[in-house]
């Protein structure tokens, strides 16, 4: 999977560039279609922080587009994060809570969602660095255009669904 690649390259490049603070907003503008992806790590000392990525689907002529999220940290004694958790919001700054991603509370937080094109979004991340030299993580972020395969099987499954009700009205009359 592409997104893990890119994860493992942010952790590397994380070393000579990273954020270190205690609460980080990061405006991310509008997400990069797939293969492109957001990356970086972030650092903290060993006050509990909530960070904010703040993002906007781009817009193309589709409704939706999935977005993909992923948010890792190396569990060694040097860098660890007590109690990772991620939350997707719409809106920037936290607006209207819609789903906590997957994993959260373990070393791999990650989800993917379909969401509106060209609408604002926001991702609150939070921890308790445990590290002896407090906690980091990297992050990785995109938007990926469904497949065409992805269009067939909604189509083929709305045919069915308007053959079995065109049947049923026949059946009944």
């Amino acid at each position: 999977m592409q997104i893990n690649k890119t994860m493992l390259a942010a952790l590397m490049l994380g070393m000579v560039s990273q954020v270190h603070a205690a609460n980080v907003t990061t405006e991310l503008g509008v997400l990069p279609l797939a293969p492109s992806i957001l990356s970086g790590t972030i650092t903290h000392d060993t006050v509990a922080f909530t960070d904010t990525f703040n993002f906007t689907m781009p817009t193309t002529g589709l409704s939706a587009l999935l977005a993909d999220f992923q948010i890792t940290f190396n569990t060694q004694s040097l860098y660890d994060i007590n109690g990772l958790t991620a939350n997707l919001y719409s809106g920037s700054n936290g607006g209207a809570f819609m789903a906590t991603l997957n994993g959260s509370g373990t070393d791999q937080v990650n989800g993917s969602f379909g969401l509106t094109t060209g609408n604002d979004y926001s991702i609150l991340v939070s921890g308790t660095p445990i590290g002896t030299s407090g906690g980091m993580y990297a992050y990785a972020f995109t938007a990926t255009v469904p497949e065409a395969e992805t269009y067939a099987m909604m189509l083929a499954g709305l045919g069915l669904v308007g053959f079995m009700a065109r049947r049923r009205t026949r059946m009944s009359a």
